[in-house]
């Protein structure tokens, strides 16, 4: 953690009080139900423990594929109190700041610059919003749970910023746990080329899945002249799976790539033609 003012010994009160992070309200209908769990911060000098918050992750669908990230709005409001209050007015006029996570379930919320309430005790909701991701790696339940915060309050007054920064990690006691999505195989796209040198032809096949997962496994080429059949298997490398024929007779072959998927990709067909001159 880091602190920087002109004033440590208010920044040592302001560290004592734990901070109430809860829901911004109906800010739309996928933003009408918050989850409540309560985060470990640790800093020295001035660790602010145990912090309560309401999370609004957004929507959890039901179904995502395989690599897929759903970007939404997510929010926060940190909620003080009487005594948090009169801390913040003894510290700034106002505050701003961001609460950024990392993981399957990311997002950066930004505090906007907020004037403090400096009537003698009042309550202050200072409100974060911004954009997260979830996104699903692999085929399966997907259990979405909060992960770690980093969280940065500045409490400007004058000339002097009173900056504060925390390392949170989420609880594991379920409260972390946001919703659970099936995750599906994602779909893949099959695009055959040929290089032609001499009576040689070297046949690729270019496998990209929907959602940007990397694409491995083994590729089948089929290629057919009338009644002269070549079969080749071929390892995908970087995305692209290729080999190179043996001398073939003058003609037009058709080519068919079968990609036969992984875990968490489907399958996918691919077709060409090569002529041989």
């Amino acid at each position: 953690m880091t602190v920087r003012s002109k004033n440590l010994k208010l920044v040592g009160a302001l560290g004592a009080a734990a901070l109430t992070v809860g829901t911004l309200g109906a800010v739309s209908p996928a933003l009408a139900a918050g989850h409540d769990l309560t985060y470990t911060c640790t800093g020295n000098p001035i660790p602010l423990g145990a912090v309560d918050s309401t999370l609004n992750p957004g929507t959890i669908p039901a179904k995502l594929a395989a690599g897929q990230a759903l970007t939404q709005h997510m929010s926060l409001v940190v909620h003080l109190n009487q005594t948090q209050t009169g801390i913040a007015q003894a510290a700034g006029d106002s505050v701003d700041g961001k609460i950024v996570a990392k993981g399957p379930l990311a997002f950066k919320l930004n505090i906007p610059t907020t004037a403090i309430d400096q009537t003698l005790g009042a309550t202050q909701d200072v409100r974060a919003a911004g954009k997260g991701t979830i996104t699903a790696s692999k085929v399966g339940s997907f259990t979405v749970n909060a992960g770690g915060i980093n969280a940065t309050l500045n409490l400007t007054k004058g000339g002097t910023t009173t900056q504060v920064t925390q390392s949170c990690t989420a609880p594991t006691d379920g409260t972390q746990t946001m919703g659970t999505i099936k995750v599906t195989k994602d779909k893949t796209k099959s695009k055959v080329s040929a290089k032609v040198k001499g009576s040689k032809a070297t046949v690729s096949d270019k496998v990209k899945s929907h959602f940007g997962l990397k694409a491995t496994g083994k590729v089948s080429f089929t290629l057919k002249k009338g009644s002269k059949t070549i079969k080749a298997t071929a390892k995908i490398k970087k995305g692209v799976a290729k080999f190179t024929t043996k001398s073939l007779a003058k003609g037009k072959y058709s080519i068919v790539a079968k990609y036969a998927g992984t875990k968490n990709l489907k399958g996918s067909t691919g077709k060409g033609k090569v002529t041989i001159k």
